[in-house]
């Protein structure tokens, strides 16, 4: 029998004598290249056929951003990656946080390529990130700087973008993957300091207002910062709350979010997924409960 035509990535092999029980059984499921990947068995004496296998159905969120990744052309993660990204959707849904969001660039998924993390989760049709100098690219892990000059643009403007990130009540957070070896910003501006969120124990960290004191945000895991008010927030490190109040106020610039870098320094650490909104203090346990299952799905793939 041949090999079913490409280019469809995963095909099966399904029964199709009439006069066997096992009618449309599937048996073994092959890679467009010919290799079977996964035998179950089949019955010597029936007739087979392969056939394409039918979609999973995804929810509405998941189904625009994969139809926005087949209009660029970009490749697609693989079935099983699509599902923990719809389970981690429902977790941010049941956490009372999907609404709120503005963005999320899902950087860890293993597609084999950077460009299906620079497609926004939560918008697809709003921002696209853009990536400069030697931004690194680990499947499954996410992407990395170089803390020379590499870095991203997120393509996302809180000040222009009109959603729910505002002065007094916003959200930025990230998860890192690998810790950044100096004291740089993992998420700031290009031109601006107004916001600067560091992956170490500092007290140079800025969100929208001056904040006195150093506080630890070093090591891998999530690292989110919130607003409350114009001088007041809090600034998570995995579970840990770091309260922050009667700071300077400053503004929302005009500018894109970046990562890996604010003003002309830049960060080495790597990231896993970026998102910003509305303040989430108050769910941040649920958020990163959402994120780390999905961290923890994808490197199983």
């Amino acid at each position: 029998m041949a090999f079913p035509p490409v280019p469809f990535q995963e095909w099966f092999l399904r029964q199709t004598s009439t006069g066997n029980a096992a009618l449309n059984a599937y048996v073994a499921r092959v890679k467009a290249d010919g290799g079977v990947v996964e035998a179950i068995g089949c019955v010597p004496s029936a007739v087979w056929d392969w056939v394409a296998p039918v979609a999973p159905a995804y929810s509405a969120e998941l189904t625009a951003w994969i139809n926005k990744l087949n209009t660029e052309g970009f490749t697609l993660p693989s079935a099983s990656n699509l599902t923990l990204m719809d389970a981690f959707i429902t977790a941010l849904k049941s956490a009372g946080a999907w609404a709120s969001l503005d963005v999320i660039e899902m950087w860890a998924q293993d597609s084999n390529s950077v460009n299906a993390g620079r497609v926004n989760l939560k918008s697809p049709s709003d921002t696209m990130a853009t990536l400069y100098n030697a931004v690194a690219f680990t499947n499954k892990v996410g992407i990395a700087g170089d803390g020379v000059s590499a870095y991203v643009d997120t393509g996302y403007n809180p000040s222009t973008y009109g959603g729910n990130y505002v002065s007094g009540d916003n959200f930025n957070a990230v998860w890192v993957s690998a810790a950044a070896s100096g004291v740089t910003a993992v998420m700031g501006e290009a031109s601006s300091a107004s916001i600067r969120v560091y992956n170490e124990d500092t007290s140079n960290h800025r969100v929208h207002c001056t904040i006195s004191g150093a506080i630890n945000l070093s090591g891998t895991g999530w690292i989110a910062a919130n607003k409350s008010s114009t001088t007041a927030g809090t600034l998570f490190k995995d579970t840990t709350a770091n309260a922050f109040s009667g700071g300077v106020s400053l503004s929302i610039p005009n500018q894109n979010r970046v990562l890996f870098r604010t003003i002309g320094t830049y960060n080495d650490s790597g990231i896993a997924i970026y998102m910003a909104g509305a303040n989430m203090t108050a769910i941040n346990t649920a958020i990163r409960t959402a994120v780390s299952n999905y961290i923890t799905g994808v490197a199983a793939l």
